[in-house]
């Protein structure tokens, strides 16, 4: 009897064996490059269109060769860095912004208007500051020349080689972001304002005011990655903070700082912007996963028959940027009814699923779904955009009401119900401000104080 048990129980064990042998070998002639997609043409929602301004006008080639050597023309020098791709590589001579250690007094220059109000701290360690800067005359002289009336910017994006011979020609190793130093031109002009009015000088102050305006703006209109949208839009929030500080030190600049802030530039609630973009350097990305999978590619010599078979498995570069082309363009649908609707976007799966995984392409669809709810805090950080700029112009426009009135003025006031619900008046001294995004669990919500105009 236990015999005959025993017999079944093997029997029924090689079925299953069998079973999933059949299923496995089933998976893998539905997974593999040669029954990859067909086509990888681009639709033509997520073409990137083509750029609108020529070389010579476009900024975008001064910010990228900024710390150009003493002498040298930014803009001629970021034209050549991106003509040579050399945009990441190492120059002893580029000129380097100030690094203060941390203890110094001029480690203020390092604030983030996030945590704290860098202009109070920055009035507080002026002179250190001052002194700071002008070992960095070159570069702040140039920073205010490229902030000039009349700066506009068409932010490029690498194009892919058309051979890869080792792992830096990779698109992923050539998109690290370009417009990192503008961030620390941004704080100059901001730091340039403070300074002015910390020593009473109105002409001063409302130049560099109208710099930091024009910089704020030409990101906000200009960038198109998704690196360089985000950087625009921390950038805009710090330069707001900044104005909102200094009208509570100087009621009299309300109304020049409203003039300044409105209107919010199109471009900067148009996600379909660094959507577009994203979609084109992902585009990439994906194209080279099968590298090593063929002959030529980075590893193929070095990697043995079966490391290169194993390597490849379920790998359908085509297939995968259908996917993800589908998924792209179901967000553009969303994206169309502005940062505020796209806040519901959540990515859905494509096709039916067995056993919790789809049957075709399912290392596509795991990557997917791994990857593509990341981007849903961009959504967020853009809507916050929105919400910071609101914010900012209500704590300005208040300063004009008297302050047991701004409750109810505050109540009448024209606005989206998504940002009304996250918009605070404290008191009678300030707007508080609860953001979507959620970078950093810690932070606090942000205060933007009233300028006592009524009451003072």
């Amino acid at each position: 009897m236990l015999k005959k048990l025993a017999i079944r129980t093997l029997k029924g064990l090689a079925w299953l064996a069998l079973a999933i042998l059949l299923l496995a070998l089933a998976w893998l002639a539905s997974n593999n490059r040669w029954v990859d997609a067909r086509s990888d043409a681009v639709p033509a929602a997520l073409q990137r269109p083509a750029a609108i301004l020529p070389d010579e006008r476009n900024g975008f080639f001064a910010l990228i060769g900024m710390d150009a050597p003493e002498g040298a023309d930014p803009a001629q020098v970021g034209r050549l860095r991106w003509a040579s791709d050399k945009l990441n590589q190492p120059e002893s001579d580029r000129l380097r912004w100030p690094q203060p250690q941390p203890g110094d007094a001029a480690s203020s220059w390092n604030c983030r208007s996030r945590d704290e109000d860098c202009t109070a701290r920055w009035r507080e360690h002026s002179q250190a500051l001052r002194a700071l800067i002008n070992q960095h005359a070159t570069l702040g002289h140039r920073c205010e020349a490229l902030a000039a009336p009349g700066f506009v910017m068409d932010e490029l994006l690498r194009e892919p080689l058309a051979e890869i011979k080792e792992p830096s020609d990779q698109y992923a190793a050539r998109i690290i972001p370009q417009l990192t130093g503008i961030g620390q031109c941004a704080r100059w002009l901001r730091l340039q304002a403070v300074l002015a009015q910390q020593r009473g000088d109105p002409t001063a102050l409302g130049v560099a005011l109208q710099r930091s305006q024009t910089l704020v703006n030409g990101l906000l209109v200009g960038s198109r990655s998704l690196t360089g949208s985000a950087i625009a839009w921390r950038l805009a929030e710090d330069h707001w903070r900044m104005m909102v500080a200094l009208a509570a030190r100087e009621p009299a600049l309300t109304a020049e700082l409203i003039r300044l802030a409105e209107p919010l530039p199109p471009e900067a609630t148009d996600a379909s912007r660094w959507i577009v973009s994203e979609a084109f350097s992902v585009r990439q990305v994906v194209g080279e996963l099968a590298l090593n999978c063929r002959e030529g590619g980075l590893s193929f010599s070095s990697l043995s028959w079966m490391d290169r078979h194993l390597n490849c498995v379920g790998i359908m570069p085509r297939a995968n940027q259908q996917l993800l082309d589908q998924q792209w363009l179901r967000t553009l649908e969303v994206a169309r009814a502005g940062p505020l609707a796209a806040l519901a976007w959540q990515p859905e799966p494509q096709q039916k699923w067995l056993f919790g995984f789809a049957w075709y392409n399912t290392i596509g669809h795991i990557l997917m779904d791994v990857a593509q709810p990341g981007y849903t805090d961009y959504f967020r950080r853009q809507a916050d955009l929105l919400l910071h700029h609101q914010a900012a112009l209500l704590a300005l426009q208040a300063a004009a009401q008297l302050p047991d009135q701004r409750a109810a003025w505050l109540a009448q006031q024209p606005m989206d119900q998504m940002l009304r619900a996250r918009i605070l008046l404290d008191g009678t001294q300030q707007i508080v401000v609860s953001p979507w995004s959620k970078q950093d669990p810690a932070a606090k919500p942000t205060v933007y104080p009233i300028a006592q105009v009524q009451d003072s």
